[in-house]
């Protein structure tokens, strides 16, 4: 269940948006608090989504800034009318979403989409750390049979066969195997 949080002083944008989440897997909570308030409530809960109205942060542009500089969930910013002025900041960060307040029939599509990329995105992160971790776990062995081959005479092959043994034996990767040795912990 995805936790939705509605920083409004309109009741009749909860109920609207309550009707457009009847049945997906969006729940929604409305805050009625000062700005500042509802923030540091905010910042204490694992939200989502954060749904914004102009009203609320009428000259205030800079906790929007912040909101959506945090990356920490998707800013839904709902105005009267599409002014772009204050936005300038923010319009093209993929985790902003700006709506009109007469028309918010496709929120839960854009949200469903939204979080679809944003899984997307974390798994090609996580793919990306194993390929790196990877990449210097073997410039870790080469130089680590480099340096058997240099220090105990050895050769590749056996450097090789040292790694995978004592790897084996202590029950390690090769990788942190060869940062043992390159700290001459094993030698």
């Amino acid at each position: 269940m995805r936790q939705v949080i509605l920083l409004s002083n309109n009741n009749n944008l909860q109920y609207k948006i309550n009707a457009l989440f009847n049945g997906e897997d969006y729940q929604l909570e409305a805050v009625y608090l000062p700005i500042e308030e509802a923030l540091v409530k905010l910042y204490g809960k694992q939200v989502d989504v954060v749904i914004i109205t102009q009203s609320l942060i009428q000259g205030r542009s800079q906790i929007l800034d912040r909101l959506v500089a945090s990356k920490r969930y998707f800013v839904v910013f709902i105005c009267k009318t599409l002014e772009y002025g204050l936005l300038y900041n923010v319009l093209n960060e993929p985790n902003f979403i700006l709506m009109r307040e007469d028309n918010l029939v496709g929120l839960t599509d854009i949200l469903n989409y939204a979080f679809k990329i944003k899984d997307k995105l974390y798994g090609m992160e996580r793919k990306v750390q194993q390929l790196e971790t990877k990449i210097q776990d073997d410039k870790d062995v080469n130089q680590a049979k480099l340096l058997l081959m240099k220090e105990k005479q050895m050769s590749e092959a056996d450097a090789h066969k040292f790694i995978i043994d004592n790897a084996m034996k202590l029950r390690l990767t090769k990788g942190q195997v060869a940062r043992m040795i390159k700290e001459r912990v094993i030698l």
